[in-house]
């Protein structure tokens, strides 16, 4: 089975899982994201979450069928999907994209108010400054979501081996999980996003 027949078959299983399992939630179905637009990304993320309970479930039913290609993929997605620098990576960007949510609203209106686009410009760099030089408290949170949606597949989110001398990743030296995880992804996407907003608004 090809990528796009898998992508397919895993949609009619989502779809199933939501409408057999959910009452609660508005999502039904997962959106792609876009090269471009910030506001299709951040609902791409958001849906994504929201919907991650039966993304697992659908995975994890593909992964056994008979058919070892397409069991096989599914297993694989499963297991990157429940890796814990994936989960804390995706409430990150889900968090980043938040903030940006409002002004990029505003900038896809039609007739745009350039003083109002300025000022929210603005107020989002000033929120993200804040919030980045609140590192450790404003990861802490990140991180205990985080912890705790890994808890609900028995998912322990653990911090890799550090050796004497690496090569193809960064070998932080950091105390804890949470620490390692706050140098090595957050900060380091909070001040891209940073600079990002920085140079545009110029």
């Amino acid at each position: 089975m090809n990528c796009l027949s898998l992508i397919g078959e895993i949609r009619n299983v989502l779809s199933h899982k939501i409408l057999d399992y959910s009452n609660d939630t508005t999502k039904k179905t997962l959106k792609r994201s876009c090269a471009t637009r910030w506001i299709e990304r951040y609902h791409a993320v958001h849906d994504f979450l929201e919907l991650f309970e039966f993304i697992v479930e659908s995975f994890s039913e593909i992964s056994e069928w008979n058919d070892n290609d397409t069991s096989g993929k599914a297993q694989r997605l499963q297991n990157s999907i429940l890796d814990g620098e994936f989960i804390i990576s995706l409430l990150i960007l889900s968090k980043g994209f938040g903030f940006g949510l409002p002004l990029s609203k505003h900038l896809q209106k039609v007739d745009i108010d350039l003083k109002l686009a300025t000022r929210l410009a603005d107020e989002t760099l000033e929120e993200m400054k804040c919030f980045r030089n609140n590192a450790e408290n404003s990861f802490k949170k990140i991180y205990t979501a985080a912890h705790d949606l890994a808890a609900q597949f028995q998912v322990e989110i653990t911090m890799p081996k550090v050796i004497g001398r690496q090569v193809h990743r960064m070998n932080i030296q950091a105390k804890s999980t949470e620490e390692y995880y706050r140098i090595s992804i957050f900060n380091p996407y909070m001040d891209s996003y940073i600079t990002e907003l920085e140079q545009r608004r110029k």
